[in-house]
């Protein structure tokens, strides 16, 4: 028997309907496969279509309660992030040429384009599995979990929600001329009651990004809802548009002048705010309720310090940020001070496979034998971490090797350094005095570059008989100087209870233009695969 065989053979047993598709490709080699969408074949007819066609490659029939998203690289992958959809992490999860499929149960149509660079396969569809081959000749892999042996979780209910609203078909697009690149007058000429709230969002969005006025996408967007079948209500749209606008981040003050020239600088100003500039994107945390708290999350030429105790989850959080960014398209520049880059790509595997960091690292050193299975997952991998825009550095040990970086790199988004207590100060400054003179400098770092810091910083616990069980981090713990909390335009402490240690608690101890929290947010704390999440 030959591995597809074999794949198929163990897919069938477990319940599957499979089907055999060419070899190194993903059409049917059975005129009659559509037949089995319904009936499960024999494991007869099973190993007569391999043993006419030894190498053909494996294909799962969805439906009957069960579908996968295909989801097709960091576009896809943004996609989601910004429709708030967050994805079961016990999901079974394949990597495929470009992206990942993911398994869930639940109703859901067999769709193309549900989301940029995302699509359904469900009734009536199939999608090729492990351990076919691409065309390209990447390998199919299972990267989380394996359908046959593990549980295949329910969908989240904001992405059935999505599934569920209705939709133009794409056939229906194209007898009417309406292709992919003009949708925009599409949608303006109105939708249909199921879908004017999402079309209506997607229009706001668009404008906003061109750089529109709130007031001129209200103007546009109320004109789509009057030809909306039936009309799309006004305040329906307005608070649309609103939450839009939101979401995306309000016209961005113009830089702090040395001096400002009474009315004539206000004026200035009201024009700006009246004629903004295309808006700077908000880095999402990757984290919904930090996001909120932080109104929006992490705001272009701006630094954010986030302190800690030693081991409490700071570069853990700040790795998976990294990645999240990076998967949502923004270029991130991640300097590591503290810790090799070779161990920050061990985490970057980690999360993407939901195996063991701890394993991998056995795996690397020789400790352990690397499985062929485990094999397959990360050359399967490969192509999808590859094409991310993130940069591991150590060898900037000081800000002005990190500014001399950037300006090589004019298309990053993010910036992270892990972490400040490690920086060295070009004049041989030392202690406290070398400390504030970098808080400072990266503070002018982020503005002179125009991104989100983030800055990964230590604080003091007491110890001995001053040694609290229910102690947690203040802004006076900050270690080294007063100076690091009032630097940054935000401050978040990090903490963890050890009578909860599976629990990352989060507080905004300073927020912008000088707001702050008393509650601490919790979210759920998985250091071995590098992850923090919602509840």
């Amino acid at each position: 028997m030959t591995q597809f065989l074999d794949a198929a053979l163990a897919y069938q047993r477990a319940g599957f309907h499979v089907i055999p598709v060419e070899p190194k490709g993903k059409r049917p080699i059975l005129a009659s496969w559509r037949e089995y969408v319904e009936r499960q074949p024999t494991e007869a007819e099973v190993r007569a279509w391999w043993a006419t066609t030894p190498d053909a490659n494996v294909a799962l029939l969805m439906g009957r309660g069960v579908f996968a998203l295909d989801i097709d690289g960091p576009e896809g992958e943004a996609a989601l992030v910004a429709a708030g959809i967050e994805l079961p992490d016990n999901a079974p999860q394949a990597a495929t040429s470009k992206g990942r499929h993911v398994f869930m149960t639940g109703v859901a149509p067999n769709s193309v384009g549900v989301l940029p660079k995302v699509d359904t396969r469900s009734d009536g569809g199939y999608v090729v599995v492990a351990p076919s081959v691409h065309p390209s000749g990447v390998v199919y892999a299972w990267v989380s979990g394996r359908i046959l042996t593990d549980g295949i979780p329910p969908a989240p209910p904001a992405l059935l929600e999505l599934l569920a609203r209705p939709t133009k078909p794409a056939a229906a697009q194209a007898a009417a001329g309406v292709t992919s690149a003009d949708w925009v007058s599409a949608a303006l000429s109105g939708v249909g009651e199921g879908s004017r709230d999402a079309t209506c969002a997607r229009l706001a969005g668009y404008f906003w990004g061109l750089g529109a006025t709130e007031a001129v996408v209200e103007i546009l967007c109320q004109d789509f809802g009057a030809r909306c079948e039936p009309p799309f209500p006004p305040d329906q749209v307005s608070k649309t548009v609103a939450s839009i606008v939101r979401r995306e981040g309000g016209p961005q003050a113009p830089a702090e002048e040395d001096e400002l020239d009474g009315g004539a600088a206000i004026v200035q100003f009201i024009d700006r705010l009246l004629k903004p500039e295309k808006p700077r994107r908000v880095v999402s945390t990757g984290l919904k309720n930090l996001d909120k708290a932080l109104n929006g999350g992490l705001y272009p030429g701006q630094a954010t310090y986030w302190a800690g105790v030693g081991g409490v989850g700071k570069s853990i959080t700040a790795q998976m940020l990294a990645i999240r960014s990076a998967m949502a398209g923004d270029s991130v520049f991640y300097a590591t001070l503290e810790m090799p880059p070779a161990d920050c790509l061990v985490r970057l595997l980690s999360y993407f496979t939901f195996i063991d960091s701890r394993k991998i690292l056995a795996w690397l050193h020789g400790q352990e034998p690397l499985e062929e299975d485990d094999a397959r997952r990360f050359r399967g991998l490969a192509p999808i971490v590859g094409e991310l825009p993130l940069t591991f550095r150590q060898n900037c040990q000081t800000v002005e090797a990190i500014d001399r970086a950037l300006a090589k790199r004019p298309e990053t988004k993010l910036l992270v350094v892990d972490q400040i207590h490690h920086l060295r100060h070009p004049d041989g400054a030392n202690g406290i005095h070398g400390l504030e003179a970098n808080s400072r400098a990266l503070v002018e770092l982020a503005g002179k570059h125009d991104i989100p810091v983030v800055g990964v910083c230590q604080v003091n616990r007491p110890e001995g008989k001053d040694r609290n069980p229910n102690w947690r981090p203040t802004r006076y713990s900050l270690r080294g100087s007063e100076q690091l909390f009032h630097d940054p335009a935000v401050v978040l402490l990090f903490h963890r209870s050890p009578d909860t240690p599976e629990r990352l608690e989060i507080q905004v101890a300073k927020g912008r233009m000088g707001g702050a929290s008393e509650a601490w947010l919790s979210f759920k704390y998985r250091p071995e695969t590098c992850r923090v999440g919602e509840d």
